[in-house]
């Protein structure tokens, strides 16, 4: 799996959860995957006034976290 993975919110919202594909995908290629969306799971918080931000699965996967849906003032 390649590309950027994106967690994309709501005009309102400032809590996510979301799960990691990169971890998703390594956990169904093997034999017995014990659980995994647990371990893929992302969990955080963006700031009301901020449109783009940043964060890490706990395996250190990037996934970058946008929000739509803004009208501007």
């Amino acid at each position: 799996m390649t590309g950027r993975q994106v967690i994309w919110l709501r005009a309102d919202a400032t809590t996510f959860t979301g799960l990691c594909d990169l971890c998703l995908a390594h956990a169904e290629a093997a034999p017995q995957p014990p659980l995994s969306y647990r371990a893929a799971k992302v969990v955080g918080r963006l700031h009301s006034d901020a449109d783009v931000g940043f964060t890490r699965c706990d395996r250190g996967h990037p996934i970058s976290v946008r929000r739509v849906g803004r009208t501007a003032a």
